[in-house]
Order: structure tokens, then sequence, then C-alpha cells
């Protein structure tokens, strides 16, 4: 089973994490997220990825456990 673990840096200090169990919560997580962004989409971070927006850095990162 692998596990998907959403990370969002703002600034320095600012870091949060999301760990998600499959990838179809996280991309309508994603979806959700960038909503009104025309820039990008889930697809930009599936199943392993980075963005950088405004002052933002998302990234995805993919765990696979044997």
């Amino acid at each position: 089973m692998s596990k998907y673990v959403l990370v969002n840096v703002q600034g320095v200090h600012d870091v949060t994490t999301k760990v998600f169990d499959n990838d179809v919560k996280l991309y309508e997580y994603l979806e959700d997220f960038f909503e009104d962004d025309d820039e990008y989409t889930p697809d930009d971070l599936m199943p392993c990825g980075e963005v950088n927006l405004d002052y933002q850095t998302l990234k995805v990162i993919l765990i696979e456990e044997k």
C-alpha cells in the first residue's frame, strides 16, 4: 500500500504536511486547492511532483510500502 505526503512550505518557518492513504483522496483535496488557479492542476503534482506558487511551494511525495 502506498501513501502520499503533501508538503506545503510558506516562507521559512511555516511548513505543513498532510498524509493521504490513496491517490483519489489526494486528488480531490488538490482539486479544491487549485479551484481558483488557472496555472496549475492536481496533475502537476500527481503521483509525485512540485509546484511553486506565490511565496509557497507544494510538493507531493510518494511513499511505497512493501
